[in-house]
């Protein structure tokens, strides 16, 4: 007589055994889909990071005319009448495109990364001031 309650709890076992297995099949694929997209994210990241640093190191590379290794004071300001140069800058983030006032921000900047006050900056100074 008690044949079938056994049978019900047989059942009732068996369908919380598929809901776990359901739930655990979703949360695994879940989790999978979510670490491909951070994967893509920091990979993408990177690439723009990447990019970012070598826009700059060409615009500071023709920032320094007479290929040194140092911005001269001189260099900095022939550089801001030069419209390819300054371009480049906007291109790497260091200037707004339109920015009337890049020429005291860049000016200031550079005086305040002077800190020997020598008049110059190595490219490596300047790399780091710019990132």
């Amino acid at each position: 007589d008690f044949v079938w309650m056994f049978f019900v709890v047989y059942i009732l076992v068996c369908s919380m055994c598929l809901q776990n297995l359901m739930v655990g099949v979703c949360t695994e694929h879940i989790f999978n889909v979510a670490q491909t997209y951070d994967s893509e994210r920091a990979q993408k990241r990177g690439k723009s990071y990447t990019e970012h640093f070598e826009a700059i190191r060409s615009a500071l590379t023709m920032l320094d005319s007479d290929g040194n290794g140092y911005i001269t004071a001189a260099e900095l300001s022939a550089a801001l009448e030069n419209p390819s140069i300054m371009r480049q800058l906007a291109k790497a983030g260091v200037i707004a495109k339109n920015d009337a006032q890049h020429h005291d921000v860049l000016a200031q900047l550079f005086t305040d990364a002077d800190v020997l006050g020598q008049g110059r900056l190595s490219l490596e100074a300047a790399m780091e001031l710019l990132q």
